[in-house]
C-alpha cells in the first residue's frame, strides 16, 4: 500500500498547467517534469498514471504561472485595446458624420471585450494561439450570446442586469470555462459539477475573475475618463480573467491522482 507521505514526496509541480502531478510525468502537458522534455505519444500511452483531483499549488505559484502566460498574450490584448478604444472614442471623433451619441461606440467596445474574453479563455484552456482563425468563428458566435449581459451591466441599462451579474458571479468561471469549448454538452449540469470538483482553488478563481470583471465593467461605464486608459484597463482586465479561468479549467480537464496499489 502506498502511504500518503510517500505520495506527497513524489509529487512534482507542472508550471505549464499550474498543478501538482504524481510521479514525474504530466500527461496533460506531455512533459517529463524532472527533465523538462516533452514525451512522445507512445510514452504517454504507456504511463500508468490514473486520473482524479489533487491539492492546488500555492497562490503565489499559480499567479506566477498566470503572469508568464499573460505576457505572450499581450499582442492579442493590444488588438482588443484598439477596438475598445475605437468604440469608446467613437462619439468624440470629428470624422464621424452626424450625432449618434456614445451608444454605438459603447456597444462596439463591449462586444470587442466579450470576444477577447472568450478567445483568451479558449486559448489558455487549450494551450493554443490567440485569435486562431480556425476557432475565431466559434468565438464570434459565442460572444454574440454573451455580450448583451456585459453591455447591460456596463451601461447600467437595468437594475436586473446588476442582479443577474451578482448572482452569476459564483458560477461565472465554470460557465465561462465550459462556454469556451465548441462542445455544448460541457454546459450540462453534471459536466459543470465535474468541472467544479476538478478545479483546484475554486474560491480563488471566483474572487480573481470577479475582481477583473468589475474593473472591466467600471472602465467601460466610466464616461468621464479618457478612452485610451479606459480601453487599457478593459484589455488588461479581460486578458487576466480569460487567462485565469482558462488555466483553471485546463487544470480541471485531466488531473492525476493516487490510487492504492
Amino acid at each position: 500500500m502506498r502511504t500518503q507521505d510517500e505520495a506527497e514526496a513524489k509529487r512534482h509541480y507542472c508550471a505549464e498547467c499550474a498543478a501538482w502531478r504524481p510521479g514525474r510525468v504530466c500527461t496533460l502537458c506531455g512533459i517529463d517534469l524532472e527533465t523538462g522534455k516533452r514525451l512522445t505519444t507512445e510514452q504517454l500511452e504507456s504511463s500508468d498514471i490514473a486520473w482524479g483531483a489533487l491539492d492546488a499549488p500555492s497562490t503565489r505559484a499559480y499567479f506566477k504561472v498566470m503572469a508568464r502566460q499573460i505576457v505572450p498574450s499581450l499582442p492579442g490584448g493590444l488588438l482588443c485595446w484598439f477596438f475598445v478604444f475605437m468604440g469608446l472614442a467613437f462619439h468624440t471623433a470629428r470624422w464621424v458624420p452626424g450625432d449618434f451619441g456614445d451608444l454605438p461606440g459603447r456597444l462596439l467596445a463591449c462586444f470587442s471585450a466579450t470576444l477577447w474574453l472568450i478567445e483568451r479563455t479558449r486559448a489558455a484552456r487549450s494551450h493554443t494561439p490567440d485569435w486562431d482563425p480556425i476557432e475565431l468563428g466559434g468565438s464570434l458566435f459565442r460572444a454574440l450570446l454573451v455580450f448583451p449581459l456585459l453591455a447591460g451591466v456596463s451601461m447600467g441599462a437595468s437594475t436586473w442586469a446588476y442582479v443577474a451579474a451578482a448572482c452569476s458571479a459564483p458560477v461565472f468561471p465554470l460557465l465561462l470555462g465550459a462556454y469556451s469549448s465548441e462542445d455544448p454538452r460541457e454546459l450540462y449540469p453534471q459536466n459543470l459539477v465535474f468541472a467544479l470538483r476538478g478545479t483546484t482553488g475554486y474560491l480563488r478563481v471566483v474572487l480573481a475573475s470577479a475582481a477583473g470583471m468589475v474593473a472591466a465593467v467600471w472602465a467601460l461605464g466610466y464616461a468621464e475618463g479618457a478612452a485610451s486608459w479606459r480601453a487599457a484597463v478593459v484589455a488588461l482586465a479581460v486578458t487576466a480573467v480569460g487567462t485565469f479561468v482558462g488555466l483553471a479549467r485546463r487544470g480541471a480537464e485531466h488531473i492525476p491522482d493516487y490510487h492504492d496499489d
